[in-house]
């Protein structure tokens, strides 16, 4: 490997899922003392997606608070689904992953609205769900298919081979339960990233938009998801009981 951390930083890379509340999340952790966040956000650093090299990647971290910085912050939802970014971001000894997941219908939705949005979706909302087959897409404007709505709510996939190389060093969140019990939730994630947790920062929604969707729609892609959500529950023990319909 080339480039390996030499130094006593800590990093919190946020790697998904799209869709999910990673900006808010970015957003809150931001706010903690000695914290720097990436400074490219839109589009996203996806550095790992190709590169390793340690001395490099902070580079991204451009800011003149750097040196004093004990914790950098990268937020970069590509690399959930890439085995490539998974095994690359190994050079970062003092790190830890923070994956959050939210109801697989809602971020469907949130998904496809996000690409119509941008012009990058041609179909219907209906049409989409009832479209199981993979789509094409431009792999030089894209770092993942922007179509892949059913795909990237099947969480455990992508989970298995994040889980395996970091292990404890992995957490799973989920953004209804911090929505739910906040304080709860937040004091157990800044026990995880050995941060003193601080109840003044607020947890701010972001993309907070509540999209109108026929209920038959909503119910299809409910029972679409039944069986991996009980997956994600089976392997991972993610507390999922606020994914409702």
């Amino acid at each position: 490997m080339k480039n390996i951390q030499k130094n006593n930083k800590k990093h919190i890379i946020i790697i998904g899922a799209q869709r999910c509340g990673t900006t808010a999340l970015l957003d809150y952790l931001s706010k903690y003392k000695n914290a720097v966040v990436a400074k490219k956000q839109r589009p996203e650093p996806k550095y790992f997606l190709k590169n390793s090299n340690y001395k490099n990647y902070l580079k991204i971290f451009q800011d003149t608070k750097i040196d004093k910085a004990k914790l950098l912050i990268e937020k970069s939802t590509s690399y959930i689904e890439s085995i490539d970014a998974a095994k690359n971001i190994k050079n970062i000894k003092n790190i830890k992953i923070l994956i959050i997941l939210r109801n697989p219908v809602d971020r469907f939705i949130s998904n496809f609205f996000f690409t119509k949005k941008n012009k990058y979706e041609a179909l219907t909302l209906s049409q989409v769900i009832n479209n199981f087959t993979e789509r094409k897409f431009n792999k030089i404007n894209f770092s993942v298919s922007p179509f892949n709505y059913y795909g990237r709510g099947i969480y455990y996939r992508y989970i298995d081979f994040w889980k395996k190389i970091y292990g404890k060093n992995c957490k799973i969140i989920v953004l209804e339960n911090i929505l739910k019990k906040e304080k709860k939730e937040l004091k157990s994630l800044c026990l995880f990233l050995n941060l003193k947790f601080n109840p003044k920062i607020i947890f701010k929604k972001k993309n907070n938009i509540k999209y109108k969707v026929n209920m038959k729609l909503r119910k299809k892609l409910f029972q679409f998801y039944i069986k991996y959500n009980e997956l994600l529950f089976k392997k991972y023990k993610v507390d999922i009981r606020n994914w409702i319909l």
